[in-house]
């Protein structure tokens, strides 16, 4: 009698097993085989690719420039584009450590033309480079809260201003500057390759002028985040 009781729990507990590690296997992130028994294999995939590693690229857009003119391009006819440089508009780049690290190499781009009731024209570009990295403090199968920083390396043409019916001039008055922003992210999984979300922050980008004086500008961020990604 105590032979077969013996039997029945051990037949109880394995089944308890097989039951408990079926069920991990559907909610585990975590990748890898587990050989139950002979017939049963419980196949565990992590919800990134296996390596941890994915080639991912990020796209931001300035929500604030959108609904109001938070960061005129113009102050007074005379053209300041470099704020709206330290928003990246596009950043391919890497995540690792399961996904939660992110770095990338940011391109921005910025440019404005003025014309006046004369025809006079006033216009500027410029462009940056944004070596950009996030970590995910918080995250899950369905989203991700992150903290992390921009590095702002910019270049502002120079100002040309074309008189109606006359040669455009150029000013002497192009600029080189770095920049720092600090961000914290929310991000929702759409896919397990794409996700829509949203970084807010502060940053300041200071310029240093060939000519004239230097120019220190700083800004809240708040930008529309999407990124696409696949494993390798």
């Amino acid at each position: 009698m105590l032979h077969t009781r013996f039997v029945c729990s051990l037949a109880i507990a394995a089944s308890l097993c097989t039951f408990a590690l079926s069920g991990a296997a559907q909610d585990s992130p975590e990748g890898g085989d587990v050989q139950l028994n002979s017939r049963t294999r419980v196949n565990m995939r992590s919800r990134g690719s296996s390596s941890g590693l994915r080639l991912a690229i990020q796209g931001r857009l300035d929500a604030l420039n959108l609904v109001q003119a938070s960061r005129p391009l113009f102050l007074d006819g005379v053209p300041a584009i470099g704020a709206a440089l330290m928003s990246p508009l596009a950043t391919p780049g890497v995540r690792l450590l399961d996904t939660r690290l992110f770095l990338g190499l940011g391109l921005g781009f910025a440019g404005a033309s003025l014309e006046n009731a004369a025809g006079d024209e006033t216009s500027q570009s410029g462009f940056s480079l944004v070596p950009t990295a996030t970590y995910d403090v918080l995250s899950g199968p369905t989203g991700a809260l992150s903290v992390g920083g921009l590095v702002t390396i910019a270049h502002v043409g120079q100002t040309e201003d074309c008189p109606q019916g006359e040669p455009c001039v150029e000013s002497n008055d192009d600029a080189t500057g770095i920049g720092l922003t600090a961000l914290v992210g929310l991000r929702g999984q759409l896919t397990e390759g794409l996700a829509i979300g949203t970084d807010l922050g502060w940053g300041f980008l200071s310029l240093s002028a060939d000519a004239g004086a230097d120019v220190f500008t700083h800004s809240v961020l708040a930008m529309i985040l999407v990124e696409a990604s696949i494993g390798i």
